[in-house]
C-alpha cells in the first residue's frame, strides 16, 4: 500500500477521464444500462425502491473491473466482464451492499429522532414544498449537515471495499477495515479528490445546463445538457480505479 501526494486527487479525476477516451462509447452503455436496470427493478411493488441498493457494490466492482482492462489494452466484453464475478465475489458483493441499506435506516432513525422527520419530508414530498415552520426548517439544515459528517467514515469504509472484495478475495469486514484504513492514511489526496468530483461532477453540468439550456432551448438543449451529465458521470466513474491503482498497485487478472 502505497502513501500518495495531495496532488493525486486531481491526477485520479484526470486519469478517469485518460480511460474514458480509450473506450466512451462502452463505458457510457455499461452505465447505461445499470441505470435502465434500476429503473426497471424500482417498479418491482413493495421491494422494488430497496432492490436497486443491493447491486451498487456489485456494479462498483464490475465498472472498475472494465475501466482495469480498457487501461491495460485488454479486449473488453460484457461476457467477459461478467465472467470475472464469481458466486463468493458476488455474494460478499451483494452482503457490502447491504451495509448501504444499515446506513440509510440508521440516518433515517437518527433523522426522525432528532429532527421530528423534518429533512425526510422535504427530501420525499414530491408535490411542493412541504409546510414546514422556521424552526423545523432549521433543524433541517442542521439535520443534513450531520448526515454529511455522519457520511465521511462510511464512505472511507466502502470505497475501497468492492475491488478489495473482488480482486484481493477479502471478506467484507477485512475489506471494510483496510478501506478505512486506507483512506485515512491517504486523507489529503482524497480531499483534492472530492474537491475536483464536486467541480467536475456538478459545478460544470451546472453551469454548462444555465448557458446552453437557454441558447437551444427545447427538446435540443435538453438533450446536450443529458449526453454532457451521462459523459462526465461516466468519467468520474472511470476515476474509480485509478483511486485504486495508485495504492494498492495494478490487480493481477487470470488472462
Amino acid at each position: 500500500m502505497n502513501r500518495i501526494a495531495a496532488k493525486t486527487g486531481w491526477e485520479w479525476i484526470h486519469a478517469g477521464f485518460t480511460i474514458f477516451k480509450k473506450r466512451p462509447f462502452f463505458l457510457v452503455n455499461l452505465l447505461f444500462l445499470y441505470m435502465m436496470m434500476i429503473v426497471l427493478v424500482s417498479m418491482v411493488p413493495m421491494v422494488g425502491q430497496m432492490l436497486p441498493v443491493f447491486t451498487i457494490a456489485i456494479f462498483t466492482f464490475l465498472f472498475m473491473n472494465a475501466t482495469l482492462l480498457v487501461d491495460r489494452d485488454q479486449p473488453l466484453t460484457f461476457g467477459r466482464l461478467f465472467s470475472t464475478l464469481d458466486r463468493l465475489t458476488f455474494f460478499r458483493l451483494f452482503a457490502l451492499s447491504g451495509c448501504y441499506i444499515v446506513f440509510g435506516l440508521i440516518v433515517a432513525g437518527i433523522s426522525t429522532v432528532l429532527d421530528e422527520g423534518a429533512l425526510f419530508a422535504l427530501v420525499m414530498t414530491r408535490e411542493g414544498t412541504p409546510s414546514l415552520s422556521d424552526e423545523q426548517m432549521t433543524r433541517a439544515g442542521y439535520m443534513a449537515l450531520a448526515i454529511i459528517v455522519l457520511y465521511i467514515p462510511f464512505f472511507m469504509l466502502t470505497w475501497f471495499a468492492a475491488p478489495l472484495i473482488g480482486w484481493r478475495q477479502m471478506g467484507v469486514p477485512k475489506a471494510m477495515f483496510y478501506s478505512f484504513f486506507t483512506v485515512a492514511h491517504n486523507w489529503r489526496p482524497f480531499i483534492v479528490y472530492a474537491l475536483g468530483f464536486l467541480v467536475v461532477g456538478f459545478i460544470i453540468p451546472s453551469l454548462a445546463g444555465g448557458i446552453i439550456g437557454p441558447m437551444l432551448g427545447g427538446i435540443v438543449g435538453a438533450f446536450v445538457i443529458y449526453i454532457i451529465s451521462v459523459t462526465v458521470t461516466t468519467v468520474l466513474y472511470c476515476s474509480f480505479y485509478p483511486t485504486y491503482r495508485s495504492i494498492f498497485g495494478i490487480p493481477v487478472l487470470d488472462d
